[in-house]
């Protein structure tokens, strides 16, 4: 009406105002005639009209002319493929993928993710500035069959797509970049996509009484593979199953999470059916309030702790959602005297729950013990060979470890570092005021496997360089050598190696490190292990070992699974000891069983630094040979080039 006008009468307002809601009344009621007309002559909606734009510095997604997604940004570092998924029959967003261009495992971490969402959903791609440079023949041959225009896609070109999982493709186009610049006008593709009701009919769950939550769930999220699959619907919940030998596992499991509740799940899929497993003493702690983390937990009956902190920085907020886990489980439990921790990211062994379970006593029967960890840092499908096997390291492996509560209790909450301090746990728990000297116990076989290529600390390159191919038990109800691993115990295990060493002749010349130790065919003689000498004056001269470990393509970022100056690993399924001399305390005894052994050069092997993993079961990872006019560079324990001096 507007503003009032005291020129007019009174009777005029009172007039316009009855005038004004019945044509309301009169609007809506044709509005619910018109909209029953058009049901009842099947005029509605059939099909979504979605527009896609991918441009260089913008990116947008349009659904019947609502933006769904739009991203907008000068930072070009932050180009890449954007994925959404929508639903087939409401066109609701179930999720979305990112990942920048020049991360080739972020490539992989998306493929992993479609692998895992349900037939009939509409796939929708976009890039924005850059998103080819990464691209390679291991996601190549998957996109192929998902998204063939993408692997023609060149450096800065453009790319989009409409269509659906394990279906049709509605539209599709890729635009190359121009030489000398980039094209102003952003590559458009539009589609009407049909609405398939078929695919918004309920499932008939296992579960009756958690059917309506399962729907309910499967129609709000997307990427959780079989747990919204009808046809062939992962089990919400597991029969128990005790331990073998009447073995017991009362302790809590902890697991820290974050917004990534398809990591989530792909963890608890692999935890869950563990044998030994009591779900009441499992727990998921996050630090903020994620909707799918909370309905995935009630979903699967799983305790879910939201603690929130002040922490601004990723670091102090792990470390902090870490500490809150630690507190809340012993409160939850003050019965267990231990506990396990875990993050979402990893995927357990079969027999992760028995593993702690019989390991759990030698942190109670040895002191020089504070932690056991399933995870060896050294374990890759190459070199590991015996899930039955244990070690000792004096390096914190982290990635699924459980230590007694006196020592996190006791010892670590009295100097948790401050909220707003940006640092790692894990390399706090490694520092000498924590560890006191102290050891882990470590499997041959890892007993968990880091698969996320996006996260917090493991970004999408280290997780394809150095995490891709470690190895995962696969046996249940593997018997562990748990006999002689206190410190006492191992010691004379390494003593009762030596006079079964075998000696490889160093004086010739070898391609490689495996080289040193080739196949066995004698399964008696492989049951020696092959000794490797190289210098180590001292604790900090890591030179030695740090190229092995480079050669043998295993961790080389820093020096991890050393107890005492050894490291034990197979190599060409020989178990293989490395010792570094002078400084292993084993080393006086070494020579006096087997004499003066050679000691390990790098001269006669002219090999890059540089590994490439396989993803091949089987396969050992790349050596690179350097060109014959290269010099070898040698570096002190400071880091420092000799030869240029």
């Amino acid at each position: 009406m507007g503003r009032y006008d005291h020129s007019l009468p009174t009777w005029y307002y009172v007039y316009a105002a009855v005038i004004t809601l019945l044509s309301a009344g009169v609007a809506a009621k044709y509005e619910d005639i018109l909209s029953a007309n058009t049901l009842a002559r099947g005029l509605e909606p059939t099909s979504f009209h979605i527009e896609v734009a991918a441009a260089r510095n913008y990116s947008y997604v349009q659904l019947d002319g609502r933006y769904i997604h739009y991203e907008e940004h000068a930072d070009f570092s932050r180009g890449g493929l954007h994925l959404l998924v929508l639903h087939p029959v409401t066109g609701a967003v179930l999720a979305r993928r990112f990942n920048n261009g020049h991360f080739k495992a972020g490539f992989t971490d998306i493929a992993e993710f479609l692998q895992r969402v349900q037939a009939g959903r509409i796939l929708i791609f976009c890039t924005q500035f850059e998103a080819a440079f990464a691209l390679e023949p291991l996601t190549m041959r998957f996109f192929h069959r998902v998204a063939p225009y993408l692997v023609r896609l060149k450096q800065r070109g453009r790319y989009a797509l409409i269509g659906r999982q394990g279906g049709a493709t509605f539209a599709e186009a890729h635009q190359p970049s121009l030489v000398d610049g980039d094209r102003p006008e952003p590559l458009l593709v539009t589609a009407d996509v049909p609405i398939d009701t078929s695919l918004g009919e309920p499932c008939a769950w296992p579960d009756p009484t958690r059917a309506e939550l399962r729907t309910r769930f499967c129609n709000t999220y997307e990427g959780f593979g079989r747990l919204c699959n009808c046809s062939a619907p992962d089990p919400l919940d597991y029969p128990f199953r005790p331990l073998l030998h009447n073995r017991t596992f009362p302790y809590p499991i902890a697991v820290l999470g974050g917004n990534r509740g398809t990591y989530l799940y792909r963890m608890l899929q692999t935890l869950l059916p563990n044998r030994g497993l009591n779900r009441t003493r499992l727990t998921v702690f996050i630090q903020d309030y994620h909707q799918p983390i909370l309905d995935l937990g009630a979903l699967l009956d799983i305790r879910i702790a939201v603690k929130m902190t002040t922490a601004g920085i990723k670091g102090g907020k792990i470390s902090m959602n870490m500490k809150n886990a630690i507190q809340t489980s012993f409160a939850l439990f003050p019965d267990a005297d231990k506990m396990v921790v875990l993050e979402d990211d990893l995927y357990v062994s079969p027999d992760f729950v028995s593993y702690f379970a019989q390991t759990a006593p030698l942190l109670d029967q040895d002191v020089t013990l504070y932690c056991v960890s399933a995870w060896n840092d050294l374990s890759y499908r190459h070199s590991s060979g015996d899930p039955s096997l244990l070690y000792r390291t004096s390096y914190f492996p982290g990635l699924g470890w459980m230590m007694t509560k006196s020592v996190l209790m006791g010892e670590m909450m009295p100097h948790w570092k401050p909220t707003w301090t940006d640092w790692d746990w894990d390399m706090w728990f490694r520092m000498d005021e924590v560890a006191l000297n102290r050891e882990c116990i470590t499997p041959d076989v890892s007993r968990t496997y880091h698969f996320a290529y996006l996260g917090g600390h493991v970004y999408s390159y280290l997780q394809y360089q150095y995490y891709s191919d470690k190895s995962l038990n696969a046996r249940p109800d593997v018997e562990l050598a748990v006999d002689r691993m206190t410190f006492a115990d191992y010691r004379s295990v390494i003593f009762d190696l030596m006079p079964k060493l075998r000696v490889r002749d160093q004086k010739g010349s070898y391609r490689t490190c495996f080289d040193l130790f080739p196949v066995t065919e004698d399964p008696e003689e492989r049951k020696r292990p092959y000794l490797l000498v190289f210098q180590m004056n001292h604790a900090y001269d890591k030179f030695g070992i740090h190229n092995l470990m480079t050669c043998l393509g295993l961790w080389d970022l820093d020096v991890r699974g050393e107890h005492l100056g050894t490291w034990r690993l197979f190599i060409n399924g020989n178990p293989v000891l490395m010792l570094g001399y002078p400084y292993s305390e084993y080393s006086t005894q070494l020579m006096t069983v087997i004499g003066i052994a050679p000691v390990f050069t790098f001269n006669s092997l002219a090999l890059e630094r540089k590994r490439t993993p396989s993803l091949i079961e089987g396969e050992n990872p790349t050596v690179e040979l350097f060109g014959d006019d290269e010099d070898y560079e040698e570096y002190d324990e400071k880091g420092v080039n000799e030869t240029q001096h």
